[in-house]
């Protein structure tokens, strides 16, 4: 009969591990989307945001609402793959790190050029047109470039590729990341440009954190 001392441990350090693994990444989360809320309301400030000319104005036929689907689905679940492949302390830190300094780039950005873009009318029948009135009503004008859509797509494909995944995941991870990009201009809700941005902040983020927060060796 095992004796107490000989006995395995039990489990619930482990559960406080990954419970406070979790509560990190939301904390984390939840501070990214207050910073990002007030720069938004600084940007959308009478007078100081910055407006283009929009792509469906040039090409009105861009505009196709049910790509919301893609927009969202896509944005919320590509932030977040990177956590499966990262779990460990050391690789949870460093995403954290790459998501920190590219965001920070981005919140830069807003500050100091708040580029808005005026929504096309959603007002038509539909999941799509249902869901990007949902969109505006939480998300001001402003924030456009970079977009942060486009960096929570692109950074997440780049850590998940470089993240020990197989290559069929790699390339489905990367086919979303790509639609991602696209639906940022055919929702109306960013210039090409802020694709562009959000793909550069992405991209800065991660030679950054690697440079200054090397990840452990997989």
């Amino acid at each position: 009969m095992a004796t107490e001392s000989s006995r395995p441990p039990v489990t619930r350090p482990r559960l406080w591990d990954v419970a406070a693994r979790v509560l990190i990444v939301v904390g984390f989360f939840a501070v990214w989307w207050a910073v990002y809320l007030w720069t938004n309301a600084r940007g959308s400030e009478p007078g100081r945001a910055v407006y283009l000319t929009r792509p469906y104005d040039l090409v009105p036929g861009i505009v196709q609402p049910w790509t919301a689907v893609v927009y969202l689905a896509g944005g919320l679940a590509l932030p977040l793959l990177p956590f499966w492949y990262y779990r460990e302390w050391p690789r949870l830190r460093f995403v954290l790190a790459c998501y920190a300094v590219a965001s920070a780039l981005a919140f830069a950005c807003y500050l100091l050029w708040p580029v808005g873009i005026v929504r096309p009318s959603y007002d038509g029948p539909g999941l799509g047109n249902w869901l990007m009135r949902h969109v505006v009503e939480v998300d001001d004008e402003a924030n456009c470039c970079p977009s942060s859509h486009v960096l929570f797509a692109v950074l997440p494909a780049v850590l998940v590729g470089r993240g020990g995944a197989g290559r069929p995941v790699r390339l489905l991870v990367w086919g979303l990341a790509v639609a991602v990009c696209v639906t940022t201009v055919t929702t109306g809700q960013h210039y090409a440009l802020d694709a562009a941005g959000g793909a550069a902040a992405a991209l800065a983020g991660y030679f950054a954190a690697r440079r200054f927060f090397s990840p452990p060796p997989f």
